[in-house]
């Protein structure tokens, strides 16, 4: 992360008390572009709030609150948000910060999460301009601006193909099996909606976490719950795919055998996914806000609130 654009100011004074406002204003940042994401998709401002506050002070960024690869994965919302506003036509200032983001996110230093991060945008895109001409003919332009992203950060480019390459990898052809190889005890579930109600997490590295895993809790997630599926086209679209990663990445993170397989495609192979998790996060803090939304205007499912 020496590269990280963020941290160069910590560079001129690394004294405790910059150091607690760098975490601090990164939780800040991250809040504020999930609320502006969120707005962008047509929430009204309880909706971006809760999404807002849902993925800034939720487990999986206060937990990792002192982590370098919170460089990259508190700017996951600004990259999506710049990348909508590209495809939907935006101009240049847009496509400035798209090539911003990017390279700030290559440039973090983390080239798992930045991997895991940059799939889940490209699912993103692809969702909003699934069956809309209008908006897949812009995909060449956010593809120039992310170009010139990596073009930007072009000093990290060679180390991480290094470290694709010559990295230990976590994940065997034996990792499909139940729970086996780099997942999670299965017994650990209550915890996601609960924290803190799981003693010893064995994680992936062989690291054991006393009753801590970045979990979301039961508000979040009855809040998601309402919130799939709910919204005009083509927000309606996102939130299902939201869903759909949200519970992908779940079942990766617990071994289950049709999509632990993921763990084993090149350069996924390196990833601890209970670490490098943000789109699972931030997926169910933007359903959290759907969810509010829909609550807000009074017409919620009963049944799957039950």
């Amino acid at each position: 992360e020496a590269l990280s654009p963020v941290r160069w100011p910590l560079y001129l004074a690394p004294i405790p008390v910059f150091w607690d406002l760098f975490f601090l204003a990164r939780l800040l940042a991250a809040g504020f572009l999930c609320v502006l994401l969120a707005l962008d998709l047509g929430l009204g401002l309880p909706g971006a709030l809760t999404g807002g506050a849902a993925w800034a002070l939720g487990g999986y960024l206060v937990l990792y609150l002192n982590l370098f690869h919170l460089d990259i994965e508190v700017f996951l919302p600004g990259l999506l948000l710049c990348l909508t506003r590209v495809m939907r036509g935006g101009g240049g200032w847009w496509l400035l910060g798209l090539t911003g983001v990017t390279a700030q996110m290559v440039l973090g230093g983390n080239p798992e999460a930045t991997l895991v991060d940059f799939a889940f945008a490209a699912g993103w895109a692809a969702v909003l301009s699934w069956r809309e001409k209008r908006l897949y003919g812009r995909i060449p332009a956010a593809g120039w601006s992310w170009a010139c992203g990596m073009a930007l950060s072009l000093p990290l480019l060679l180390p991480f193909s290094e470290f694709f390459a010559n990295a230990f990898h976590i994940h065997n052809a034996q990792s499909g099996a139940w729970w086996g190889g780099t997942s999670l005890d299965w017994r650990s579930w209550p915890a996601v909606l609960v924290p803190l109600s799981y003693g010893g997490i064995l994680r992936p590295v062989g690291i054991t976490v006393q009753g801590l895993l970045p979990w979301f809790g039961i508000g979040v997630f009855l809040l998601a719950v309402q919130g799939a599926g709910w919204g005009k086209k083509p927000v309606s679209r996102l939130s299902w795919f939201l869903a759909a990663v949200a519970v992908v990445e779940l079942a990766k993170i617990y071994g289950t055998p049709p999509l632990n397989w993921i763990g084993t495609l090149p350069g996924f192979s390196l990833v601890v996914w209970t670490k490098y998790a943000a789109p699972l996060f931030l997926s169910m803090a933007l359903l959290a806000g759907l969810g509010i939304q829909r609550l807000a205007e009074g017409k919620p499912d009963w049944r799957r609130l039950y």
